[in-house]
């Protein structure tokens, strides 16, 4: 979107997102007004010209603001459809002479349209149309706030990766999107330099050909339906109530499933510890502490794994680490999932059994730990080399610290 867009700019947005490739254009025609249930007709009433009452109907849609209708205590609680966000990052550039935003999203997959509704919001909220609270509202109340569709006209889908099959292969489009070094890449790198050449010198020219080809309709039409958009004093009053509750709610609810968390993985360390303990003894080590030397014993490995096996006792490592780590990491480190982030998580699984580390840290506190070999010394010239020098951290997370083979 052009850089003045989020400013008021009558010029309007050039819209420059990598994600959902959605082809259809936003209209600015009135949807039909439905007559109430109630609602008779007149016998003997004239016949009425259906253009003209077509253009009257508009004129009157276009004086009211989207949201006049909209009562929370009327609409539907909807059950919650989640797309995973992995990262978004927005970039002012300057292509064939014009300025414009990029954005770039990275997620586990995308809804329905949920790029262009991202970027209806931040076009709203960057030109005073739509309070931030509404956004809140709108992500944390199980309410449906209705908001704008940003024209599909630049949304482009740059890369997809694809976990392992039954088989245990996994694969990706270009190695930026693999989850392991052994994945499968389906592009060559001089494949990737050849669209890379073609995104930039046919894709994104042909983008902005468009947008300016069709500004005065295209830009006038979107704007004129965003503007729409903007709710009264009264209503961003109701919004702002709502959602300062639903934060409250939000914040509650999340410490309380963080207590039971703590609770459940306290219980699924101990409950290992004391299963190694207890072998530990019948070997005839009677420490009171886990023997590194006798843990990484093959033989021990092996008839650990067989009593395991027996007692049907699951030693995953997401049973001693909190659910979201694994989300948190890929978010954190700039990477996608895969046997990487598992690999590290089972290397960090492993020092929480250990006793190496404490059993209630947060999944922040746990990626602190695991970004401690800072390198800000380092000078980062690009958000590319800062994604880079994470993964590199991550990687020696996955290949160079101990882990449990008993762990999975």
């Amino acid at each position: 979107m052009s850089a003045k867009a989020l400013k008021g700019s009558r010029r309007g947005p050039l819209v420059a997102a990598d994600g959902d490739v959605g082809e259809k254009r936003v209209s600015s025609s009135p949807p039909s007004k439905e007559m109430p249930s109630d609602a008779e007709d007149d016998e003997e009433s004239e016949e009425e010209d259906p253009v003209a009452a077509a253009q009257t109907m508009a004129v009157d849609y276009r004086r009211v603001s989207m949201y006049e209708a909209w009562q929370a205590s009327s609409r539907p609680i909807v059950g919650r459809s989640r797309g995973t966000v992995y990262q978004c990052r927005a970039s002012q550039e300057r292509q064939q002479g014009l300025p414009v935003v990029r954005v770039r999203i990275r997620g586990q997959a995308f809804l329905l349209h949920q790029i262009r509704l991202m970027m209806g919001a931040a076009v709203l909220v960057g030109r005073g149309l739509l309070p931030m609270h509404a956004v809140d509202l709108a992500l944390l109340a199980p309410l449906r706030l209705q908001l704008p569709l940003a024209p599909a006209e630049g949304l482009v889908l740059l890369n997809a990766g694809f976990a392992r099959n039954a088989n245990g292969q996994a694969a990706a489009i270009t190695a930026e999107a693999a989850g392991h070094a052994d994945d499968d890449v389906l592009m060559t790198p001089l494949e990737e330099e050849l669209c890379e050449r073609f995104l930039v010198d046919s894709i994104r020219t042909k983008v902005l050909e468009d947008w300016q080809a069709h500004d005065s309709k295209l830009v006038s039409d979107w704007l004129q339906l965003a503007s729409r958009y903007k709710p009264s004093g009264e209503l961003n009053d109701e919004w702002k109530s709502l959602a300062d509750h639903h934060i409250k709610l939000n914040e509650q609810e999340e410490e309380d499933k963080a207590n039971k968390e703590r609770a459940r993985i306290a219980h699924s360390v101990n409950k290992f510890r004391s299963f190694l303990l207890k072998m530990q003894a019948e070997s005839g080590n009677d420490s009171a502490e886990l023997s590194q030397e006798w843990l990484e014993d093959p033989s021990i490995q092996q008839h650990m794994r067989l009593r395991l096996l027996r007692e049907k006792d699951s030693v995953q490592h997401k049973v001693f680490l909190p659910n979201s780590i694994s989300t948190d990491v890929v978010m954190r480190f700039g990477t996608v999932p895969g046997r990487e982030v598992s690999e590290a998580l089972r290397a960090l699984a492993t020092q929480v059994v250990l006793g190496k580390l404490p059993m209630d840290l947060t999944p922040q506190q746990l990626i602190d730990v695991m970004m401690l070999e800072d390198s800000s010394h380092q000078k980062i010239a690009s958000d590319e080399d800062e994604d880079m020098l994470r993964r590199s951290r991550l990687r020696r997370w996955a290949y160079e610290q101990p882990k449990l083979k008993l762990i999975k």
